[in-house]
């Protein structure tokens, strides 16, 4: 049996990443690149604050995209279910509740049956057969 290079339902990939990690490689890298040039150029001591700063909001914008492929995640999906879970309502609303009634006791089931059964009247056999 021969090894295959790339199997069907494998991503399409270059080098280690997928397409859509190289993606957000490239738009990380030019985050990186407009904020430390254009927001804060040269900022700190001859712009090493500006260059720490500027890999930093590089990494927030790219590192969540790369991560994504590593850990088999879908980050709109993983998005969208926390904005739903955001938007139901919360199981604790302020307040006693609509109809809180407290605790009930209840009889044991094995106590009922046996109370039944002493109501009901004996079973008379013989006239159950008529003889």
């Amino acid at each position: 049996m021969n090894p295959a290079y790339k199997h069907l339902q494998d991503k399409l990939k270059l080098g280690e990443f997928t397409i859509v990690q190289w993606v957000g490689l490239i738009l990380s890298v030019l985050t990186m690149i407009l904020f430390g040039s254009v927001v804060c150029p040269n900022i700190g001591i001859h712009g090493k604050v500006s260059l720490v700063l500027s890999i930093y909001v590089g990494f927030i914008c790219g590192g969540p995209i790369i991560a994504s492929g590593y850990f088999e995640v879908n980050l709109l999906k993983l998005l969208s279910a926390i904005l739903a879970w955001k938007r139901t309502p919360s199981r604790y609303r302020p307040g006693p509740g609509e109809n809180f009634t407290g605790y009930v006791i209840e009889v044991d089931p094995q106590t009922q049956r046996e109370e039944r059964r002493s109501a009901m009247p004996p079973l008379d056999l013989a006239r159950l057969w008529g003889s």
